[in-house]
C-alpha cells in the first residue's frame, strides 16, 4: 500500500508520517517512509528548486518507490508535490493508494513558519517555493483531507487514518 501524505510546507506532513510510521510499524514490519526532506540526500536538488527540477525529482522518487512497492512492501510518503498529473499518475501507478492531503492557508502558513521557510522565500535566500512562487494545485480527489492539522490532535487523526486504511495495509 502507498500512504501518500501531501500538503504545502510547514502544514504537518511529517509529523502525520512519523505518527503512522510508528503505529504501522508496531503491526507490520514491512513498511518504509520516505519523506521528502531526507529523499533530498538520495536525489540531489543542486540547488534547484524550479517547477521542472521538481517533475524531474519526482520521477525518480517514483521509481524508488516502485521498486518497494512492487515487494509488497508498505510505503509512505511525506512530501510536497504540486500539480495534479502527479497525483493522477500515482493513482495509475499504484493499485492500493491512499492519499492524505493537509490542507492549510498559504496565509496562515507563512505566519506560523515553523521551519523559517517562509521568511527565507520573502527574503530571497530560497526562491521557487510551492504556493509563493510556483503554483499549488489543490489535489484532487484525495481520500482524506484534514483542514488545519496542526490545530487538531494528531492521536486523533492518526487513528482516524488505521481506521480507513486497517483492512487495506493489515
Amino acid at each position: 500500500m502507498i500512504i501518500w501524505i501531501t500538503g504545502l510546507s510547514g502544514a504537518g506532513k511529517t509529523t502525520l508520517a512519523g505518527a503512522l510510521y510508528k503505529s504501522i510499524k508496531k503491526k507490520s514490519p514491512n513498511v518504509l517512509w520516505i519523506d521528502g526532506d531526507a529523499l533530498k540526500k538520495i536525489i540531489p536538488t543542486n540547488g534547484k528548486h524550479d517547477r521542472a527540477s521538481r517533475i524531474e525529482r519526482y520521477k525518480k522518487m517514483i521509481h524508488i518507490v516502485k521498486f518497494f512497492y512492487n515487494q509488497k512492501i508498505n510505503v509512505i510518503i511525506s512530501t510536497l508535490y504540486f500539480n495534479n498529473f502527479i497525483f493522477k499518475n500515482n493513482k495509475k501507478i499504484f493499485k492500493n493508494y491512499f492519499q492524505i492531503y493537509l490542507k492549510a492557508d498559504i496565509a496562515r502558513l507563512i505566519k506560523r513558519d515553523s521551519r523559517k521557510i517562509y521568511s527565507k522565500n520573502i527574503n530571497k535566500k530560497r526562491p521557487f517555493l510551492v504556493g509563493v512562487d510556483i503554483k499549488w494545485d489543490e489535489p484532487k480527489k484525495s481520500n482524506l483531507i484534514i483542514s488545519n492539522f496542526f490545530d487538531k490532535e494528531i492521536n486523533t487523526i492518526k487513528k482516524k487514518i488505521l481506521l480507513k486504511i486497517n483492512n487495506k495495509i493489515f
